[in-house]
């Protein structure tokens, strides 16, 4: 191997160009262009704030809020004198579990989706659905409820398991596409196990996505007033 080698191990480091305080725990991040193709992200960092006891300093300061910025060539931000960062990754985790009113309106027209039928699959009302997608801020346990349902709609087909009771009578039935779908609407109250159970199906190609989900789902019940 020379001096002039160039060796890629894994996937490269996601990087930030900017970063700049918005408003509450929300910052708003410029990727390069090898990461989201170079789009800005309104991320909101309250689930890693308020996770890891690290972050306590950022609680209750909106001053220290305001100091981010992007440093290590963009693989970190960092507030005050450095002594608080976050790595990009945790960023970028973020960043992909949130969903502007574009994404909002891209993932109805992706699926075919009327504001009535987009509606009933999150169990919110019609106007609601309309206001997300005309601009209003998406809460991320819609923007998790609809990333959950993309992977459900992207399963390949499995088998579905038979009825025991109809089994035992000697009638056989099986279960529709629809009774196996996760009920979105009741997302944030359902049991996190439940939840994995159902999402973490044994499809390769997007196993490492089903995980990152269940992250987000996992995150939903850490309260942004209270103490890890």
């Amino acid at each position: 191997m020379s001096a002039t080698d160039v060796v890629t191990v894994g996937k490269a480091l996601p990087r930030i160009r900017s970063v700049s305080f918005n408003d509450g725990y929300e910052v708003a991040v410029t990727w390069d262009a090898a990461t989201r193709d170079g789009r800005t992200d309104a991320v909101d960092l309250a689930p890693l704030i308020f996770r890891l006891k690290f972050y306590a300093p950022l609680r209750d300061d909106r001053r220290l809020m305001a100091t981010v910025r992007a440093i290590d060539e963009g693989t970190a931000i960092a507030w005050g004198d450095g002594d608080v960062d976050m790595a990009a990754t945790s960023v970028l985790d973020l960043a992909e579990e949130s969903m502007t009113a574009a994404d909002f309106s891209e993932f109805m027209t992706r699926h075919g989706f009327t504001f009535d039928r987009i509606a009933a699959e999150l169990g919110i009302s019609k106007r609601l659905a309309g206001y997300y997608a005309a601009g209003r801020s998406v809460p991320r346990y819609i923007a998790l409820a609809c990333a959950l349902m993309d992977l459900q709609l992207q399963r390949k087909p499995v088998a579905p398991a038979l009825d025991r009771r109809a089994v035992s009578h000697g009638a056989a039935t099986l279960p529709s596409d629809r009774d196996a779908r996760v009920p979105f609407g009741t997302l944030e109250r359902r049991g996190r196990d439940d939840v994995a159970r159902e999402m973490l199906d044994p499809v390769k190609d997007t196993r490492e996505r089903a995980d990152r989900v269940q992250g987000g789902v996992d995150r939903l019940a850490v309260g942004t007033g209270h103490e890890p």
